[in-house]
């Protein structure tokens, strides 16, 4: 039997917002078009190395605090970051913030460890401050869709 397309979703869901932020890219990746890619999704105090390494894709979720990642996905990548580092390189990846207030220091810190680790970002990184909206959501959902597409070799 083939190995299913995954597409890990690591997430730190804290608040009504941020739970609407991850059922936003559930949705993103449960379209018809990604029927063949399976989501996984997993919090980010317990996904791992191994989850990552059998990942063909990832989407990252976090809500910013004093101005930086949680640290719930901190701890994520302190976890993976070296029994990864040389196996997920081009993994392609996608993040969305949330935020109440500035998210420059959660986005500087994004990219210096994605980055390093060598990941592709296939969307700019989405910042979402307060409750997503209808359109705020769909910017989510087509984010979490471009990384099944990719992740599925079809982008």
């Amino acid at each position: 039997m083939a190995e299913s397309t995954k597409v890990l979703v690591v997430h730190h869901t804290v608040s009504i917002s941020t739970a609407a932020v991850h059922e936003a890219a559930l949705q993103g990746l449960g379209i018809e078009e990604l029927a063949e890619v399976e989501a996984v999704s997993l919090p980010a105090l317990t996904a791992g190395a191994h989850d990552t390494l059998t990942a063909h894709g990832i989407v990252l979720l976090s809500p910013v605090n004093i101005g930086y990642l949680s640290g719930a996905l901190k701890h994520y990548f302190d976890q993976v970051y070296y029994p990864c580092l040389e196996a997920t390189k081009r993994l392609p990846f996608a993040a969305v913030l949330h935020s109440g207030s500035d998210a420059s220091g959660a986005l500087r810190a994004l990219e210096a460890i994605t980055t390093g680790m060598e990941w592709t970002p296939v969307a700019d990184p989405l910042v979402v401050e307060g409750e997503p909206d209808a359109g705020v959501r769909e910017q989510i959902s087509e984010l979490a869709s471009t990384v099944g597409a990719h992740a599925a070799g079809m982008m």
